[in-house]
């Protein structure tokens, strides 16, 4: 019965997880030029529209694989490596100089942060054990 229950928690955490990236990356379609012109006023002037591009199939595809457990682990870690520039880049709560974007960066940050370790500790975990595996071992 752990068994079922350890699967179960690890879906729904899957989906909670994914559920951030996919509906940023939905977003993004639908406000496209506005996710442009905050990507330029970050700095990010050359090639502007391919990251964006990037960032969106980033978000939906490998967010869609790592929801349905496809290469979960790589999945995971695609997103894991997402997350470092993006967190740099747009959260950079340590430059707003207006206290209310200084706390909201810093809470976007946080939530980036705790995202991060999510990932971390889901490619961390070790294998679900098969039940093959398992076989062979008792009958040694």
């Amino acid at each position: 019965i752990m068994k079922i229950i350890r699967a179960i928690f690890e879906c729904i955490g899957r989906f909670c997880i994914a559920a951030v990236f996919v509906i940023a990356g939905v977003q993004k379609i639908y406000g496209f030029e506005q996710t442009i012109g905050f990507m330029q006023a970050q700095g990010l002037q050359p090639m502007t529209e391919l990251l964006a591009a990037g960032a969106i199939f980033v978000e939906i595809v490998i967010g869609l694989f790592f929801a349905f457990a496809y290469c979960k682990k790589w999945s995971a870690f695609i997103l894991l490596l997402y997350l470092i520039p993006v967190t740099y880049f747009f959260h950079d709560f340590w430059n707003a100089t207006d206290p209310a974007m200084r706390e909201a960066q810093l809470m976007e940050f946080l939530k980036n942060l705790a995202i991060f370790g999510g990932l971390l500790c889901f490619i961390s975990a070790p294998p679900a054990e098969k039940p093959k595996e398992k076989a062979k071992e008792s009958s040694k």
